[in-house]
């Protein structure tokens, strides 16, 4: 039985995300010459791939929302990269934050949206991070439990993913 609301707010979700992916597709690709795959920082602190929504060819997207912050989110961001090196043929992942991301210390092989107005965040009810969704298609088939500790949500999604 389909939740109709979540399923809405999966699709509003993509097409929105889609839109935002190709508004900023020129202004990645007009800047000095650099391609639109992949953004570096000047101080060599990070580099995101970043990956057009319309190129996702998965049927499975992992959508983290995380801070910068958040001591918690900084495990979650490093556990989805091992996520997406081990389900990465399988699974998409995006990663959505209010920070600005040039605080992230890290190399993270996946896209992430920044969510400066919190619009994502509320269409999601998000109130707590790290907060992750596993979506199907148009269909949510995983949302974090929050009731639960981070290392039960960590092995109930592990446990979803392996039988993907």
């Amino acid at each position: 039985m389909l939740d109709f609301k979540k399923t809405v707010k999966v699709i509003i979700f993509l097409l929105l995300f889609m839109l935002f992916f190709f508004l900023n597709y020129k202004k990645i690709n007009n800047k000095e010459g650099k391609s639109h795959s992949q953004v570096q920082k000047d101080e060599g602190q990070i580099e995101i791939e970043r990956k057009s929504i319309s190129k996702i060819r998965k049927e499975y997207v992992l959508i983290i929302f995380f801070s910068m912050d958040c001591g918690l989110c900084h495990k979650t961001i490093l556990e989805a990269e091992r996520l997406h090196e081990k389900f990465g043929d399988k699974i998409e992942i995006v990663g959505i934050t209010r920070d600005n991301i040039s605080g992230i210390k890290y190399k993270i092989k996946f896209p992430i949206l920044y969510d400066k107005f919190a619009k994502y965040h509320k269409k999601f009810r998000i109130k707590i991070l790290p907060y992750r969704i596993l979506v199907k298609s148009d269909k949510i088939i995983y949302e974090d439990d929050l009731y639960k500790k981070i290392p039960e949500r960590g092995q109930e999604l592990d446990k979803i993913l392996r039988k993907l």
